[in-house]
């Protein structure tokens, strides 16, 4: 696979994994509003950067809110979130920077999922925090690392609140 599109490829596995249970997706649904969802994950993501090497720099890629549920029935504006980045540590040192990251992890709360290589050529760690939220980091092998974080399936206080 050519490594420009290694990230898009692994949005589309979270995407897809994130509807069907993998993050917590088949818990009672929570109410919460797709701008707590948002800023929750902004917090995360701010965290995972703040845990990175010094100097590391990032490109946002955004939260996609997106329908979650039994196929196409969405009366009541059920949503979930995915959001990417990618990092940029000092003189591309990948996989340094990951395999400091679990014992930072564990001491925010974080739940450690997956700690090892993917393929035995892409360094990756996966986790999840207390409030659920699913999270993979993984080397590019490009002097990049991938954040992928995915949400639970939530309801919104007001379907109109959701626009998708």
């Amino acid at each position: 696979m050519n490594r420009r599109h290694a990230l898009p490829a692994a949005i589309a596995l979270v995407l897809t994994l994130s509807g069907c249970g993998l993050f917590g997706k088949d818990k009672p649904l929570q109410v919460k509003s797709p701008d707590d969802v948002k800023a929750e994950i902004a917090a995360v993501l701010q965290q995972i950067l703040d845990d990175a090497t010094p100097g590391t720099t990032r490109k946002d890629n955004g939260v996609s809110i997106a329908p979650c549920g039994d196929g196409d029935a969405n009366p009541d504006g059920r949503f979930d979130a995915v959001s990417s980045w990618v990092l940029f540590p000092p003189e591309q040192q990948t996989v340094p920077m990951i395999d400091a990251m679990p014992d930072k992890w564990k001491a925010h709360g974080w739940t450690i999922l997956e700690n090892g290589m993917l393929n035995d050529k892409v360094r990756r760690l996966r986790a999840e925090t207390p409030n659920h939220y699913g999270i993979i980091i993984s080397d590019n092998t490009n002097g990049t690392a991938g954040v992928l974080i995915s949400s639970d399936c939530y309801r919104p206080p007001n379907p109109d609140m959701v626009h998708f």
